[in-house]
């Protein structure tokens, strides 16, 4: 197995999602966006909700972090097997599934749960065999290693996303944004972001009122 806990200081960013967090889905579109409009190179990496609540009670919250948990691991396969390059790919397809769907009955955890991963990774000219690899813990290691790097670089009691700015190597949750901006805007907030995680004894801007994630599965 392929375990890339650092980054090689190629990219502009580091970019640690878990592919059932709408905060890190949203966020994910604005930087993908800002790549396009920029040129910044970014590094698509995990971090496992499961892992970051395995010592809170079980509840339907921690449930639903299972089903994409299993499609963490079909991704550290598939990038063991094939590279950084599918990823983005993969997590992009996932999301497209995720949060553009009606609400089922059961919500967002039975909603991750009916994706049909075999489906997508045919979608995306990828061998469905690594849809098996949901099942093989083995891949946990990578996974939680990762998750680890990610709150190393933050400190604890953060969520996702985790960004990594390159070359200081500082490290953010967020940022956590209900709606995507405009072309000018996107690269606006990049630009302001970046002058603040550059220096150094910078940690922290939060507000906890927010308007709803502007995505259609909350709509229904």
């Amino acid at each position: 197995m392929n375990d890339t806990t650092s980054s090689d200081n190629a990219y502009d960013l580091d970019f640690h999602f878990d592919p059932g967090c709408p905060f890190s889905w949203q966020t994910s579109r604005w930087v993908t966006r800002v790549a396009e409009l920029t040129g910044i190179s970014v590094h698509w990496r995990f971090i496992s909700l499961k892992f970051l609540n395995e010592n809170q009670p079980e509840n339907d919250y921690t449930r639903g972090h299972i089903p994409t948990h299993r499609y963490l691991r079909v991704l550290a396969a598939i990038r063991a097997e094939m590279g950084d390059e599918p990823i983005w790919r993969l997590y992009t397809a996932w999301g497209q599934r995720m949060w553009y769907s009606a609400l089922p009955e059961g919500g967002p955890a039975a909603l991750a749960t009916g994706i049909d991963v075999a489906e997508l990774l045919r979608s995306e000219g990828i061998d469905e065999r690594f849809a098996a690899e949901a099942d093989n813990e083995a891949w946990d290691t990578v996974i939680r290693s990762e998750t680890d790097a990610a709150i190393d670089r933050t400190g604890p009691d953060v969520g996702t996303p985790i960004l990594t700015f390159w070359p200081t190597g500082n490290a953010y949750f967020g940022p956590v944004i209900s709606s995507l901006p405009n072309d000018e805007d996107a690269v606006k907030i990049y630009d302001a972001l970046r002058t603040l995680v550059d220096f150094d004894t910078f940690s922290e801007i939060k507000r906890t009122k927010r308007p709803t994630l502007d995505l259609p599965v909350f709509a229904s």
